[in-house]
């Protein structure tokens, strides 16, 4: 008997291997180590990135008055809410307007505060 029909007649894959739920398994899967994969590669940017926001915050914090220092901390409120928009297209609500608004308001107090005690 030649090789060949020797295979034709033979499944190369079992029919459980070929079901539905094999396929999705398999999919996620292999998306599950892609992602992984993109994790770790991304590790060292994530790492920088925060190095490049926490260094200067404190060093302010540890040679600067804290309560002049404090109120520039809620700047990120704003550019944190400018990246929603521009990178995940996120829309800030009302409670979130409000909250940064009670903040922001909170830090002026301070400083304003400040000034007027020195």
């Amino acid at each position: 008997m030649p090789v060949a029909a020797i295979h034709a007649s033979a499944a190369p894959v079992p029919k459980s291997a070929l079901s539905r739920t094999m396929a999705l398994r398999s999919a996620f899967e292999v998306a599950g180590r892609l992602f992984f994969a993109l994790a770790i590669a991304l590790t060292p940017i994530s790492t920088a990135s925060v190095s490049l926001q926490a260094t200067p915050l404190i060093v302010a914090m540890r040679t600067g008055e804290v309560s002049a220092v404090t109120p520039f901390r809620y700047s990120r409120l704003v550019f944190a809410m400018l990246i929603g928009k521009a990178v995940f297209g996120e829309r800030p609500d009302a409670q979130t307007f409000l909250g940064a608004a009670i903040s922001v308001a909170c830090g002026l107090g301070i400083l304003v505060e400040r000034q007027r005690i020195s």
